[in-house]
This record gives C-alpha cells, sequence and structure tokens, in this order.
C-alpha cells in the first residue's frame, strides 16, 4: 500500500506499486492511516487515479474504479473528456496533477474543483469544445508550477485562487477566457511568470457585473502579456518590494475599489497601452517604470508625481480622452523619443519635465490640450515639431538645448497666439545652445502660415550662448510688450523682418549681452548685460519719452562692458525731443559714493536730442546717497558723473556697511530678473 502525505500543495506518491486494485474502502482506510501518521486534518474522501484517460464519466477508467464526486481527489496524468456535469475536490485534501495531463470539456458541460489545493507540476492542458461553452469552475485553490494551456470556448472561472509559481507561463487562446470575479490572482516564487496570448482576461462576472479580484504579488515578476480584451478591477493590489507587476496587455482596462490601485511597495513596469478605469496615481516605492504604449483615460485623470523613483519614457504614444475629457498630468519627468499625441478630447498638463529626446513630431488634434506649466526641453539632435489643431498653452518654460523645435501656427490661435498678430502669450521661451554642442533654433511658426510678430507682456524669450536663432522670427517680429534678452554672441537679426524695426512697448524689455541688427524703437525698458555686458544694436535706436535704460556698475574704475553695462549702437542714438528718460542704476560694491567717477554708458555714431535735463536718474539700492549724478556728452558716448560729498569718517564707514549689505540683496534679485 502507498503512503500519502497530506498538506497544503502536494500529496507525493509512487505509482505502480499495487497490483490488484484497492476497493473504495481500502483506499480510504490507506488515505487516513497516512493522514493520521502525518499529523493531518482525516479526510473522507477517496483518491482517484487514472489509469487509461478516457472518458471522465467512464467508471473503469479510474483507479478505484468509480467516478470521483465531491469530497475525492484526483490526479489526472493523461487525456480525459468530459461529457457530462461532474464535480470533485474537498477542502480536506490534495487534488494532485504530477504528469503532463489534457482535459477536454465538451458541449456546454462543466467541471467543478469544489475545494481543496490542486497543484499541478507539469504541462496542464484544459480544452473548450468546438461549439458551446466549456467550464471548468475552480473553486479551491489551483497552484501551477509549470505550464498551463487554456483553448478553444473555455471558461475558466475563479472565485477561488489562481497562484502562480516558478519561471513558467500560462497560454490564453482566443475564444478561451478566465474570470476571476471576486477570487484572489497569486504570484508566488522568485521566478517570473507570465500570462501570454490572446484570450480574455477579466474580473466582470456572470450577470455582466464588474467585480473585484484580489491581486498578490510576493516575490518575483508577474507579467500579464495577454492582449486578449479584460478588465481588472482590484479589491487590492499588493506587489511587495522587490516584486514587479508587468502590464503588457494592450486590452486590458484597471481600475480598483480603493482609488489608489498603483499605491504598492514594489514596482510597476508598463509596457503596452494603459487602460484605466479611475483616477490613477503613479506612487510604487519603487517606482512606475512605463516604457511604451498610449495612455486611454476613459475620462480619468492619470497623474505622474513629483519626487518619485518613476521612469517613463514614451516614443510613438498616443494620450486618450473619452472624447471630451481624460487628462495625463506630469509633476515629474518624462522623456519622449519618438511621437507623441494627445486625442479625443485628453488634456496633458506638464508641471515638472517633459523632454523631447528624439523623434520628430508631436500632435495636439482638435479637441486636446498641451498645457506646459512646467519645462518643456528640446534635447538631442533631431528636429522636433509641435503642430495640429487643438491648443498648445504655456505659462513655463520652453528650452531648446539642440536643433530645432518648431511650434506650427497650425496649433490653436485662440489660446497659443493672438488670431492676429500671432501674439506669444505667456510663459518663457528660451534658446540654451551650449557653445559646441550645435545649432539650437526655436522656430515659432510654420514656413508657410501667418507669422508671428509680437512678443506679449508677460512673456520672456531668451536667447543664449552661440548658435541659437530664431528664423522665422527674426523674419517677422516687430514688437516686444514682454521681455526679449538677447546673451552670449547671438545676433538677433532683424534686416529680414517687413519693417527691418524691433518696437519695444510700454511694458517690454529688450535685454542681454548680444548683438540686435535692425531699427530699435524703446518705450520701455533696454537693460544691457545678463550681468555687466555690452548689448549691440547695429542699427538705429530710439528712446522715447519715459522709456528706461537700466545700468549695473560693479566697479567704476574698471572697464566698460565687463564691470559695467554698455548700451552700443552702431547707427543713430535718438533721444526725445520732449519728456524724458529713466537712468535707473544698480551698484554692487560698497565704497562707490565715497570718491567721484565718470563712466560711460551708452555710444553711438550719432546722437540726436541730447540733453542733461532728459536723463531721470534713478538709485533705488541708494548706493549714490552722499554726492550728485549727472549724464553727459562727450564724443561719441553718453557718460555717468557721480561727484562725491564728503562726510565725517564715522558716518562714512557705516553707510558703506549698510549700503553694501542692501546691494547685494537687490542687485541678487535684479540677476534673476534679467
Amino acid at each position: 500500500m502507498e503512503t500519502r502525505i497530506t498538506n497544503l500543495y502536494t500529496l507525493p506518491k509512487t505509482r505502480g506499486t499495487l497490483t490488484t486494485p484497492l476497493t473504495r474502502l481500502a483506499s480510504a482506510l490507506a488515505v487516513a492511516l497516512a493522514t493520521i501518521l502525518s499529523a493531518a486534518t482525516a479526510s473522507a474522501g477517496i483518491y482517484y487515479d487514472t489509469s487509461t484517460g478516457g472518458d471522465w464519466g467512464t467508471s473503469a477508467n479510474w483507479s478505484p474504479v468509480g467516478v470521483p464526486v465531491a469530497g475525492d481527489w484526483i490526479n489526472v496524468d493523461l487525456a480525459m473528456t468530459v461529457n457530462g456535469d461532474y464535480s470533485y475536490g474537498d477542502s480536506t485534501g490534495v487534488n494532485n496533477s504530477t504528469g503532463n495531463s489534457t482535459i477536454t470539456i465538451n458541449d456546454s458541460y462543466a467541471l467543478t474543483h469544489v475545494a481543496g489545493s490542486l497543484h499541478s507540476r507539469r504541462n496542464t492542458t484544459i480544452n473548450g469544445p468546438a461549439t458551446g461553452l466549456g467550464t471548468y469552475l475552480n473553486q479551491g485553490h489551483y497552484l501551477e508550477t509549470y505550464r498551463f494551456y487554456l483553448n478553444n470556448n473555455l471558461l475558466f472561472d475563479c472565485p477561488g485562487t489562481l497562484e502562480f509559481r516558478s519561471n513558467q507561463f500560462a497560454q490564453i487562446a482566443a475564444g478561451a477566457t478566465v474570470r476571476v470575479a471576486n477570487g484572489t490572482l497569486i504570484k508566488s516564487g522568485s521566478d517570473g511568470f507570465s500570462i501570454q496570448n490572446s484570450g480574455v482576461i477579466t474580473s466582470v462576472d456572470g450577470a455582466g457585473t464588474l467585480q473585484p479580484v484580489k491581486v498578490d504579488v510576493q516575490e518575483g515578476t508577474l507579467s500579464i502579456q495577454n492582449d486578449g480584451t479584460g478588465e481588472f478591477r482590484f479589491s487590492s493590489l499588493t506587489v511587495a518590494a522587490g516584486a514587479i507587476l508587468k502590464l503588457a496587455n494592450s486590452n486590458m482596462t484597471y481600475s480598483s475599489t480603493t482609488g489608489d490601485m498603483f499605491n504598492v511597495a514594489g514596482k510597476i513596469q508598463i509596457t503596452k497601452a494603459l487602460r484605466v478605469g479611475e483616477d490613477v496615481t503613479f506612487n510604487a516605492a519603487q517606482g512606475v517604470e512605463w516604457t511604451d504604449g498610449s495612455l486611454y483615460t476613459n475620462g480619468h485623470t492619470v497623474t505622474n508625481p513629483s519626487g518619485s523613483p518613476n521612469t517613463i519614457t514614451l516614443g510613438g504614444e498616443t494620450v486618450y480622452g473619452d472624447g471630451t475629457t481624460g487628462a495625463l498630468v506630469n509633476e515629474g519627468t518624462i522623456r519622449v523619443t519618438g511621437r507623441f499625441y494627445t486625442s479625443d478630447g485628453a488634456t496633458y498638463t506638464n508641471r515638472g519635465l517633459h523632454e523631447f529626446v528624439s523623434g520628430d513630431y508631436s500632435s495636439v488634434n482638435a479637441g486636446t490640450v498641451f498645457d506646459n506649466q512646467g519645462t518643456l526641453l528640446k534635447s538631442g539632435t533631431d528636429y522636433y515639431a509641435i503642430g495640429q489643431s487643438g491648443i498648445l498653452r504655456n505659462s513655463g518654460t520652453v528650452q531648446v538645448t539642440q536643433a530645432e523645435l518648431e511650434l506650427r501656427s497650425e496649433l490653436d490661435t485662440t489660446q497659443f497666439y493672438n488670431p492676429t498678430s500671432k501674439t506669444l502669450t505667456s510663459g518663457t521661451w528660451r534658446l540654451l545652445a551650449t557653445e559646441g554642442a550645435g545649432t539650437a533654433i526655436l522656430d515659432l511658426q510654420d514656413a508657410n502660415s501667418a507669422r508671428v510678430t509680437t512678443i506679449g507682456p508677460g512673456v520672456t524669450v531668451e536667447l543664449e550662448n552661440s548658435g541659437a536663432s530664431f528664423p522665422n522670427l527674426e523674419a517677422y517680429l516687430t514688437t516686444v510688450n514682454g521681455t526679449l534678452l538677447v546673451n552670449g554672441t547671438k545676433n538677433l537679426d532683424l534686416a529680414g523682418a517687413s519693417a527691418g524695426s524691433l518696437t519695444v512697448g510700454a511694458t517690454g524689455l529688450l535685454g542681454g549681452t548680444g548683438t540686435v541688427t535692425g531699427n530699435v524703437s524703446v518705450s520701455g525698458t533696454v537693460a544691457p548685460g545678463k550681468q555687466p555686458g555690452v548689448l549691440s544694436v547695429t542699427g538705429d535706436l530710439a528712446l522715447l519719452s519715459d522709456s528706461t535704460v537700466e545700468i549695473e556698475v560693479l566697479d567704476p574704475l574698471g572697464v566698460a562692458g565687463t564691470d559695467w553695462d554698455l548700451l552700443s549702437v552702431s547707427g543713430q542714438l535718438a533721444l526725445p525731443a520732449a519728456g524724458s528718460v529713466k537712468l535707473g542704476l544698480y551698484a554692487l560694491a560698497p565704497g562707490l559714493e565715497a570718491e567721484g567717477f565718470s563712466i560711460p554708458f551708452a555710444s553711438y555714431g550719432s546722437v540726436l536730442n541730447f540733453s542733461p535735463s532728459l536723463f531721470v536718474i534713478d538709485d533705488p539700492l541708494g548706493s549714490f546717497v552722499g554726492g550728485s549724478l549727472a549724464v553727459t556728452q562727450s564724443g561719441n558716448q553718453l557718460w555717468l558723473n557721480y561727484t562725491a560729498i564728503p562726510e565725517p569718517a564715522s558716518l562714512t564707514l557705516l553707510a558703506l556697511l549698510a549700503v553694501g549689505l542692501s546691494n547685494r540683496a537687490a542687485v541678487a534679485g535684479l540677476r534673476q530678473r534679467r
């Protein structure tokens, strides 16, 4: 007589040791004796083994003779055909499959595993019929440690527990369905396990109601690679630290009963489309790795939070809404290595870093919004364009470090541009080309469409270092009502513009260390130097009444353009015939008021309407309270003259200390603004 030691998953036995079939009574006594010896719970069931395979309902195909019923244990190592409704399995026993087995459920019959734990140690195949729908109902605990195949018109209904262990896989063929409504899906063991093919995995019950399922990834990787349609509604999702849940199903929709399904201790990997049935935050403790696949929001919001270890690299993906709503919010980092689209009413909001690394195009389709509130960075050597007829908003920063970022004017002009003058409406637009890193271009309009003419109030356009250019901006820009900073060795060439000139409005600022080629008219502010430096105008410069020139002075005994700002005009410097020009002075070094000095702050080919009385000198930092200031003309330069008034030594020392401290704080703020 063979001895069987029972535990949760295994029932070791030695086949072929009996020469005479046991009776039901003998089998029961043998099992009872073995159970007592192993200190396990006694079972009233019989252990059945297939000796020939064949029809499940044929008594002679089982050893001992008889068809298993609920309460009996079975071992299937051969091919069996189910042609009726049968039940087996008992909560006090172990159903043990030790060899490759194939069970074919014909017509619309059902085979029910009532209870207990079934451990499949070899290949197991369960087939449905050619017509009808066969059902395998697992109400117990099904443990798979090898390969698991489900084929044809089969419903594997699992309100019990389905556990995967070891480095094997489950294949669910088209036509087969795994239903885990109100069940539990466990991944144990340190190896990976993948669910493959194109059948259906779902937690929708037989009545069509979405039910919860418990998913517990204890170790290793559980990979859902099946591309069949389905929906998972988690009652709980557990991914232990060090474990991975890999979502590689393009057609699966995920939701939860808690509203926080990705709040796990381990890692989530997304390598195909992600479909969500609720608002989702990528807050896995060990990060979300999203490397491929579009996002189907179904009207919900998906958030990539700041400060997370998430790695999101997208190439060729689309963010879909439900026709009217749906959103992806990035508060961390998203890198794009291909094309990136918004469609079907979706809104993409970037509050962190959105980087175009490589690729060629982002499509903001009609009815969708690309809202940049953080940093939109174009890096890498590829050309990249953002276009189509959706809305592109910017209240953050757009940076281009290499190659070209083209913002096409086919974008919704009511949001991105003023519809008539093509005005940049908000945010910061920057070129940050590094020396030797290649040319950086921010192209603000399509070559065949209307031109961009105006930098609107509240907008900062910054060109920094060599090689940077605005090819179409240079051709058409006429008005600055925001801030235009020209830094480095960049030449902003307006010679191709229709008027060949640039107007800086009353709210505008033209500044930086660089060159503007063309005529410039200023009603607002001109501020040479990023720190002390030279701003050159190759053309005429007109300073209109109530305009401002800002000059920073570090060391009046030094060199113009290095120790204080210099405005250089190759043509005519035209001053107003009436009214005034404000000269704003900013100084850092203490002690400037201790002795007099004269420094040139503007040079020109010729000057019109100069009068010392035109200039109203503003000393907001109080650097020169101990003397008098005046503007004079000498040669082809305007000079700032300061005459100090001697003070008692003690008062001078206190003044030096106070002015020095206040100047450092104030100029630091000025530098950041400029």
